[in-house]
């Protein structure tokens, strides 16, 4: 379940739960002058909302916290590790790969809608806060490969709210061969184990979709509502193999 505090229409902070082991997760808010998100932002409170303590051996994060982004080929790239319990950080740091140096400002940033895989080996689970400006109508670009993109929304959707434009903002065409998505976008959620889970191919060629559909391993029939809820802040990777960039279309946060 997400907590979230909107101040206003568009300004808030939101308590993420994240659970054990392995799972992929996005900040459900964008930075107010526009500018992509740093992973220093982003930190984490004990499941009942506590700060982790910042010396000693009880309720500490030292490094069971890691994060990455995957390359465009469906490898794992950079780890970072999150520590409550290194000097002068307001008990709020991240390392690279577990290492003693903090990780600066500026070297890791999100994009709208860009996620990582979240290992979390506290032995509980966590909350992850992150705070920001409300997208009202968010449109996140998704290169060619495989990346990790989710719900950057405050509140929960369904997969088949999700749909995709070309590149250039213009819809996919219905039929025909040409400007058509037959299956070209997939996507999965990860197990805890770190597996990936169910595959869903989107289509924007079957009849009777609006140009928007999803499907189950390219299988023939369309997903029903209320089969894949994708909660605030919850990511899959993507892969895109239509040969170009696309926008992935979430539905609006207020409704």
């Amino acid at each position: 379940m997400a907590k979230a505090d909107v101040t206003s229409e568009i300004v808030g902070y939101q308590q993420i739960t994240i659970p054990q082991g392995w799972a992929i997760y996005t900040t459900t808010f964008k930075n107010v002058d526009g500018s992509q998100v740093d992973l220093n932002s982003i930190y984490f409170l004990r499941a009942d909302g506590s700060a982790f303590a910042t010396s000693g051996k009880t309720n500490v994060c030292k490094g069971k916290i890691q994060v990455q982004k995957i390359n465009s080929d469906g490898s794992y790239a950079t780890s970072y590790s999150w520590y409550s319990t290194i000097a002068n950080t307001d008990g709020k740091a991240w390392t690279q790969d577990g290492g003693a140096t903090t990780l600066a400002d500026g070297v890791e940033t999100l994009k709208d809608g860009e996620a990582f895989a979240i290992n979390n080996i506290t032995g509980d689970s966590v909350l992850m806060q992150v705070s920001g400006a409300v997208e009202l109508t968010p449109q996140n670009a998704v290169a060619t490969g495989w990346s990790l993109m989710g719900n950057s929304t405050p509140v929960d959707i369904d997969l088949t709210e999700v749909s995709f434009l070309r590149a250039d903002g213009s819809a996919f065409a219905t039929s025909g061969k040409t400007n058509v998505c037959k299956g070209k976008i997939h996507v999965q959620k990860i197990n805890s184990d770190g597996s990936y889970a169910t595959s869903y191919s989107w289509y924007s060629t079957i009849a009777n979709t609006d140009g928007k559909a999803w499907t189950q391993d390219g299988g023939a029939t369309t997903l029903a509502a209320d089969v894949e809820t994708i909660k605030a802040g919850e990511a899959f990777a993507i892969n895109n193999i239509t040969g170009d960039a696309v926008i992935m279309v979430l539905p609006s946060p207020i409704q």
